[in-house]
């Protein structure tokens, strides 16, 4: 199968560090994770706006748009997922009890089920990078379990339009792996979708954030290699967007024309490490853009 390239360009920077970027219809959003702010992005003069500050030394990491308008924030060292709405936030679930990491990337079933990543481990504060991540169920009545354990930090997480289908993906390892969704929101029957240890020349590919498409390709951004991928529901690469200069960490798919991508990454570092980079602070984030084939509009979020 051969492999569309597609061109991507930046629209904007003056963030530290972007994540859990969406489309909610009519705005896109972010988190500056360690600028410790939720935004929106300002389509018609492509500036930033603060809908949220963060209080004291958390951080904002994954977002879910809701119906209503309210947006849910992922507190990531507290352990709690927030509502914002109209300015203010309020609790719609601590998760602190249960998690042995930060909270990361998350999405919504169809049904109001909300799938969290537990990290496992605690990099901002010191520990080492290692397995040991799980996915956390947040039903909408309330009721908290593990629905998977024993992950190579678990990052970017989405679902099929079809609702029957999660991906998720594991940094460390360098691969996507599925799970059947069932009734219940257990996830069962995990196995390998995409896997990219040794995706060219011998380079392993780092899967971060994830978006999805109506036809249920799955993008990949590969944060430390310069590149969003997309497979399809074969696990086929199909399109490749380069984004030289820039590690892509999340993306989404909407705009006004429905098939605009939004990316956020952070800008390269020259002659340092580009994960303790990120870790000290010591980077700058931009969001760029790229015109995809297809739209997202069933899949979620």
């Amino acid at each position: 199968m051969s492999v569309v390239n597609i061109a991507a360009e930046k629209i904007i920077d003056g963030y530290v560090f972007g994540e859990g970027i969406r489309w909610t219809g009519s705005d896109v959003i972010l988190s500056d994770m360690i600028g410790r702010r939720v935004l929106k992005l300002d389509l018609a003069n492509n500036k930033l706006e603060t809908l949220y500050e963060v209080q004291g030394e958390n951080q904002p990491n994954g977002l879910i748009s809701m119906d209503d308008g309210s947006v849910l924030i992922l507190s990531m060292f507290e352990g709690k997922v927030l509502r914002l709405k109209d300015g203010e936030t309020s609790l719609y679930a601590d998760l602190s009890g249960l998690i042995t990491g930060y909270l990361g990337d998350v999405v919504m079933g169809v049904n109001g089920n909300l799938y969290v990543d537990d990290t496992g481990v605690r990099p901002f504060h010191g520990e080492k990078m290692g397995p040991g991540g799980r996915i956390i169920l947040v039903k909408p009545n309330g009721e908290i379990s593990v629905a998977a354990e024993n992950l190579g930090f678990p990052n970017g997480i989405t679902i099929s339009p079809d609702g029957k289908t999660l991906y998720l993906a594991e940094t460390i390892i360098g691969a996507v792996h599925a799970y059947d969704i069932s009734e219940d929101g257990s996830l069962t029957n995990r196995r390998l979708h995409v896997d990219l240890s040794d995706r060219h020349e011998g380079q392993k590919g780092f899967p971060d954030g994830m978006g999805i498409d109506d036809e249920g390709g799955i993008w990949i951004c590969l944060v430390f290699n310069n590149y969003i991928e997309r497979y399809n529901a074969a696990g086929e690469l199909t399109h490749s967007i380069h984004t030289p200069g820039l590690s892509p960490v999340a993306c989404t798919i909407g705009g006004p024309d429905g098939k605009t991508m939004y990316i956020t990454g952070t800008v390269d570092v020259e002659g340092e490490d580009h994960l303790e980079a990120i870790l000290s602070g010591a980077v700058r984030s931009n969001i760029w853009t790229a015109k995809v084939p297809y739209g997202s509009k069933k899949a979620r979020p």
